[in-house]
């Protein structure tokens, strides 16, 4: 991605547009793929109705006992996998007085777990249906985070957004806009009631 200005001279800047509708309502679709780094990305609803944006990976919980990650529970397995995804285990403290935090940047105990995904369903349509704890690590202070990332080749697969899950945008232009240093590449799904809905998707590299 680039600051406005950086390029030091004169170059064309593209915007991309992945805008379209809703095919079957009640049903969720992939707007955008995992994708190389941008600068720029509007999500507008344009139609009557909400729609629910999901953004990334399936989502799922961890479970410690005596500083040892024992289980982890999925809440959003997804949609559109041809791979399992990767799991990775965040933050969490370990073996001092500090807590910590589970998220990204924190400490992590110096024996990290690690898991894998079970899926359910065929290719390219699966979905995350259980995680199996392969090493439980030890020394942690909280639960870590459980990040949940696609295969390197799986730029498909993605969070499973519903009238209860995802960014909600509402009727009639809600619009939600990403500019500058940061920008998300994670996948983009919808989710929308009513077949015909639209939604503008633009981006820029």
């Amino acid at each position: 991605m680039r600051l406005v200005g950086s390029g030091g001279q004169q170059r064309h800047d593209y915007t991309f547009d992945a805008s379209g509708t809703i095919t079957t309502g009640g049903t969720a679709q992939l707007v955008l793929p995992q994708r190389q780094s941008c600068s720029y990305l509007l999500l507008q609803n344009v139609s009557s109705g909400t729609l629910f944006f999901g953004f990334g990976s399936a989502r799922a919980t961890a479970t410690i006992t005596s500083g040892v990650v024992t289980s982890c529970a999925v809440t959003n397995g997804g949609f559109n996998f041809s791979k399992p995804p990767i799991i990775r285990f965040l933050g969490g403290g370990g073996n001092t007085p500090f807590l910590g935090g589970n998220l990204p940047g924190y400490p992590s105990p110096a024996s990290i777990a690690s898991a894998h995904c079970v899926m359910t369903g065929s290719a390219p349509n699966m979905s995350v249906s259980s995680i199996v704890v392969d090493n439980g690590g030890a020394g942690y202070l909280i639960a870590p985070y459980v990040q949940i990332i696609n295969s390197d080749l799986d730029p498909y697969g993605a969070f499973l957004p519903s009238a209860t899950a995802g960014v909600e945008l509402l009727a009639n232009g809600s619009s939600l806009t990403f500019n500058g240093t940061v920008c998300t590449t994670d996948p983009i799904s919808v989710y929308g009631a009513t077949t015909g809905q639209a939604f503008n998707a633009l981006w820029m590299d």
